[in-house]
């Protein structure tokens, strides 16, 4: 803990990249125990006693209602298929939903792969329990921070793919977000604009043989609506040409220019 910041009268930005819940599990002799779901749950508490101690340095700091707090993560959880007595394994044996009802895991080009919890406090601004359905991508909180910093949004040259949901976040409406693509480990494509989500399981270009012997299984064409089948367990492909059609269109269009969408 610090007792003061060098430079009090400047903004600060800091990126905090904590070692859990990756491997190797090893949950602090503090935390053994607490969770009663394995080293796997005790690594997660360990994670939660962190970010609350950061939490709890600027509170003391005094700058707490002034500071910005994203907590996220860059892909869904790790569930092993291999090996029943990994951690992970155990802690969901014990109740534990990593990934809730999402299909799939990191790595994956479903949902479970790709959905992540994303929770902000921001003091006097976002009206605390605040949800929204909103979709949005990690790289927009670029754009989101700039424009609360500001007050302006960076350009599509500035930022391509970023696009701000500071009004989301203020409890203003906001247009759903234009299409974004989500990958898999082999480079597997897919398409999300609304409720549809679109797979059109073309490897790219030089994707390792290895990878597409792997992921084979994922690259088939499919089509899902995330609003009545959240859990992709339903493939809608063959029902709906016109709709894969158009998505096709978009997704090859987003391929040839990677501008914002």
């Amino acid at each position: 803990r610090t007792t003061h910041r060098s430079h009090p009268e400047k903004p600060f930005f800091m990126y905090f990249a904590p070692a859990a819940t990756h491997h190797p599990i090893v949950p602090s002799e503090e935390m053994r125990g607490a969770s009663d779901a394995g080293a796997y749950g005790d690594f997660i508490q360990d994670l939660d006693s962190v970010v609350g101690s950061l939490i709890r340095t600027l509170e003391y700091e005094g700058i707490d209602d002034e500071t910005i707090i994203i907590f996220t993560a860059d892909n869904g959880s790790d569930i092993p298929s291999n090996d029943p007595n990994r951690p992970e394994n155990q802690a969901a044996r014990k109740g534990l939903e990593a990934n809730g009802i999402n299909r799939g895991d990191k790595h994956t080009i479903y949902e479970g792969g790709a959905r992540v919890p994303l929770l902000i406090r921001w003091d006097g601004k976002v009206v605390p329990g605040l949800v929204s359905d909103r979709g949005l991508n990690i790289v927009d909180i670029y754009a989101t921070l700039a424009e609360a910093v500001t007050g302006e949004t960076p350009t599509a040259a500035e930022a391509p793919d970023s696009i701000s949901f500071a009004p989301t976040l203020l409890g203003e409406e906001q247009q759903q977000r234009p299409a974004m693509i989500t990958s898999n480990a082999a480079g597997l494509h897919a398409i999300r604009s609304g409720k549809w989500k679109y797979i059109d399981g073309l490897f790219p270009e030089g994707a390792p043989d290895h990878l597409k012997r792997h992921f084979k299984p994922q690259a088939e064409p499919a089509l899902f609506d995330l609003e009545t089948a959240p859990s992709e367990s339903n493939n809608m492909f063959a029902q709906n040409p016109e709709i894969v059609e158009r998505m096709q269109r978009m997704l090859d269009n987003i391929r040839a220019n990677p501008t914002r969408p």
